[in-house]
């Protein structure tokens, strides 16, 4: 995802299963190459590794990735301080592959490092948050910019929800890709509507309601059959004023109730082969007692 545009990159499909599979941290390293340059790459602590880093330095893009507490503390130890205040600790060091980055990487250079800054900073709520950045910003200014990802996180869900990705019926790999990447097509073009509208109605993007947007789209575009381009040209700037109405609240107060995660999803196991357990027919299962 891009935040500033709020449009998504084709996704990188590759096997889950079998001889050919790779893993997340592999295909995040393809996805970087296919970003424009001098990007800022935002990643959660899962990719907050240094293969990741490494290979988005490469492409010419600056990182800013969050850590793990275990990760940050390794990497602290050869970090020399160069800032602290009453709720934050900055450092800088060499960012080198440890031995197991070595062993899962084996085709990184024997002179692989990265010049990065590590952040330590204390939230309001008395959590840590640790991030290493290849940015000359300050802790208060790298927490701020990682905020960003947010956004992120609420265009996988239009993703994944409002253009319905999520459920997929195809049975065929092509098909399937076919459907996903439409799903991508339909999230990019109802993104650059919402920011057309946005422009009419002097807000950002992000203010209007994806999905009221999409609404006000399907409703006064694709249910209408316009009779010439004069009349679809009308239909489309009043597609346009309906959608610039559809602002997200904006919350005086903070939340009454605290926010919650969903629980993750059991992974389906449908793709693999299940094992048959071998069942001896000389022994007898116990007998029924009765209560």
């Amino acid at each position: 995802m891009k935040c500033k545009s709020g449009c998504a990159l084709l996704p990188q499909i590759d096997p889950m299963y079998g001889p050919d599979r790779t893993s997340e941290a592999e295909q995040a390293r393809r996805i970087v190459r296919r970003l424009p340059e001098n990007s800022i790459v935002m990643a959660d602590a899962g990719f907050g590794i240094f293969s990741v880093a490494y290979h988005s330095a490469q492409a010419k893009h600056d990182i800013l990735f969050r850590l793990t507490k275990s990760r940050y503390g390794a990497l602290r130890k050869n970090a020399t301080v160069i800032d602290e205040g009453q709720y934050h600790k900055s450092y800088s060091l060499f960012w080198e592959p440890s031995v197991k980055d070595r062993k899962s990487n084996p085709n990184l250079p024997q002179d692989a490092s990265i010049e990065v800054a590590i952040h330590e900073i204390e939230l309001d709520n008395g959590t840590f948050m640790y991030i290493v950045t290849t940015l000359e910003i300050d802790a208060q200014s790298a927490v701020e910019l990682y905020s960003r990802r947010y956004d992120v996180e609420f265009d996988i869900r239009d993703v994944k929800v409002t253009t319905d990705a999520e459920n997929i019926c195809a049975q065929s790999v092509v098909i399937v890709k076919k459907e996903l990447m439409t799903s991508i097509v339909a999230f990019n073009l109802i993104a650059q509507f919402r920011r057309q509208a946005a422009g009419i109605v002097s807000v950002k993007p992000r203010r209007l309601s994806f999905k009221g947007v999409w609404l006000s789209f399907r409703d006064h575009l694709l249910m209408q059959q316009p009779a010439n381009l004069s009349e679809w040209q009308e239909l489309y700037n009043g597609a346009l004023i309906s959608a610039g109405n559809r602002k997200l609240p904006i919350r005086c107060e903070p939340r009454t109730y605290p926010r919650k995660a969903h629980p993750r999803r059991p992974k389906s196991n449908k793709f693999m082969k299940s094992e048959r357990k071998e069942i001896n027919s000389d022994v007898k299962p116990p007998p029924l007692v009765p209560k």
